[in-house]
């Protein structure tokens, strides 16, 4: 994941999800 977020070229709806994800991970990590 890390590999995804360092290149910056991720795809509209796949960012997304990839922020949904990480926010769900900070709340659930609270």
């Amino acid at each position: 994941m890390s590999r995804r977020a360092r290149s910056g070229q991720v795809p509209g709806p796949d960012r997304t999800a990839l922020l949904r994800w990480g926010a769900a991970t900070v709340d659930s990590a609270g």
